[in-house]
């Protein structure tokens, strides 16, 4: 258990370092652009190529999500098997033994 644990601290950080290298690497598309245009643009052109592949992403996987079937189909089936099952036993039961009222035990 805490071999997975360490595992998982560091698949964190890996992601974290990912992460801060694609912040340096936008910091660097930013600064070598400025020098083409104003900085402020730069900044803007960086801001909104980074957002259209982050809409186009979302977009992607929302239609991927949406089309895929989620339902478990084997799970649904084995309940609805389960419980029905019960519930033919109970009633054959009941049907091999008629239940008797107003008959005291004997001791």
């Amino acid at each position: 258990m805490l071999l997975r644990k360490v595992e998982l601290e560091g698949e964190g950080f890996l992601g974290f370092a990912a992460f801060t290298g694609l912040l340096f690497l936008l910091v660097a598309a930013t600064i070598a652009l400025a020098n083409i245009v104003a900085p402020w643009l730069a900044a803007l052109i960086v801001g909104l190529v980074v957002t259209a592949i982050g809409v186009a992403l979302l977009a992607k996987g929302r239609s991927s999500i949406s089309s895929t079937n989620l339902v478990p189909e084997r799970t649904v089936h084995s309940v609805q098997k389960d419980v029905s099952s019960p519930s033919r036993r109970c009633g054959d039961d009941r049907r091999k033994k008629p239940v008797r009222r107003g008959h005291r035990a004997r001791a």
